[in-house]
């Protein structure tokens, strides 16, 4: 059996495959890893909006009671009030310098709003009761809250 020698051509045309391989492995790597980046960021922003009408919708349900809930003009728009009528004091949402602002105070006071902690930033905020629905508006979209009690305001 007669052996052809590979010559000086194989070893290069070996570590020329070996490298197209190594090639084509770093490639989808870098490629799978800007995929998984985008998608990371995707859902990030996607939490980022479904927790702050979250918040809202939560805050809601949680003063959902007869006489607990009415809308009035804030500083900067609407102000959703959630009252507390057995302690004598209410929590307070609305728009303030590009945030919203949730104020703890008592019933009846002025809204202060260098005594607000502020919950997200947000350029737009807006609620209207209409019936037993109540829809929250803010940047980051839309929540409707269908409420328990007869009577919000």
């Amino acid at each position: 059996m007669e052996h052809k020698d590979p010559g000086r051509l194989a070893p290069v045309l070996a570590m020329a495959l070996f490298g197209l391989m190594l090639a084509c492995v770093l490639g989808l790597m870098a490629l799978g890893s800007g995929l998984y980046g985008g998608v990371t960021r995707s859902m990030t922003a996607n939490n980022a909006a479904r927790a702050s009408l979250r918040y809202l919708t939560t805050s809601v349900r949680a003063a959902d009671a007869e006489n607990s809930l009415r809308l009035e003009d804030g500083p900067e728009g609407v102000m959703l009030v959630l009252a507390e009528p057995d302690s004598g004091y209410e929590t307070r949402i609305y728009l303030w310098q590009e945030q919203l602002v949730e104020e703890y105070a008592p019933s009846g006071s002025e809204p202060a709003p260098e005594n607000a902690q502020p919950v997200f930033a947000c350029i737009r905020f807006d609620a209207q009761l209409q019936q037993r629905l109540l829809v929250l508006t803010t940047d980051q979209g839309t929540a409707r809250v269908a409420l328990r009690c007869e009577k919000g305001e």
